[in-house]
């Protein structure tokens, strides 16, 4: 490890030991090591192949959504995530919780991965692609049962309560469609009470959430930047790792944690 990362990690673990209220703000970054591919990385990201707007839009969902499901279980061109399981960096966030030290985890994921490591507090901005409802009813479904319904056949699937046969829609928030303003709120609250913002795996461009630092900023609370690329917004962090793998740094960063003096535990807030 070099000396420029070693010190980076360092003064990372310092200002984690010194927090009592730590927020992380995940993007896709942090999932690909999960094998789950990222939206935007120049050559890899799945929108540089592809557009999205002709998939991932509502409007394109609403015109044709037997397209989208067809999508949905090509080998070729679908997001894999029912069997992806957590890496180094979802399991080392809970462990910043189990230490009294992580109280939130925002994310624009839509994996559901931190809630399988185990996070307790998770704020889904996008929605959450493992479950899904009728258009209809708002009646509720496991994607699994309805991509395996799809595979037989089925497409467009439909509702299946009794007198409904409304269309099934993934619970993922598609371009177009309005963010749940419940989870915008309690983000906005969790970034003005942190006292440091962890960034994981975003490129910090799509809003409402690539606000949020600067919301934290703007409040008092301390940031750190651990992504691939550089963003626009670097000039905001105290600390910026760039071109280290999240899995990689954060379990080097809580174990020099655990090797400086600890700081009292964190205070709990409400959602």
């Amino acid at each position: 490890m070099d000396s420029e990362l070693e010190k980076k990690i360092e003064l990372a673990a310092k200002l984690i030991n010194k927090s009592r209220r730590i927020i992380a703000l995940t993007g896709a970054g942090i999932s690909t090591e999960s094998g789950i591919l990222d939206f935007r990385s120049p050559g890899t990201g799945l929108w540089t192949k592809e557009d999205p707007m002709k998939w991932a839009h509502i409007d394109a969902f609403l015109r044709n959504p037997a397209a989208y499901w067809a999508r949905a279980i090509d080998p070729n061109r679908s997001i894999h995530i029912e069997n992806a399981e957590p890496n180094l960096g979802h399991r080392g966030l809970v462990e910043l919780e189990q230490m009294g030290k992580l109280i939130a985890v925002i994310t624009q994921n839509v994996d559901g991965l931190h809630q399988k490591a185990g996070s307790s507090r998770v704020v889904e901005l996008h929605g959450n692609s493992l479950t899904c409802h009728c258009m209809k009813c708002n009646a509720q479904y496991k994607r699994s049962d309805i991509i395996q319904r799809v595979k037989n056949g089925e497409n467009p699937p439909m509702c299946q309560k009794p007198g409904c046969k409304g269309i099934i829609k993934s619970n993922t928030i598609l371009f177009g469609e309005s963010l749940p303003e419940d989870a915008i709120q309690y983000a906005y609250q969790l970034a003005e009470l942190c006292d440091l913002m962890i960034v994981l795996g975003s490129s910090l461009v799509v809003y409402p959430a690539a606000h949020l630092p600067n919301s934290a900023r703007g409040c008092g609370a301390n940031l750190i930047l651990i992504n691939r690329d550089e963003t626009d917004k670097d000039y905001l962090f105290d600390i910026v790792i760039h071109g280290e793998d999240i899995g990689a740094v954060l379990p080097k960063i809580i174990e020099k944690c655990k090797e400086l003096e600890p700081s009292q535990a964190s205070e709990e807030i409400g959602p």
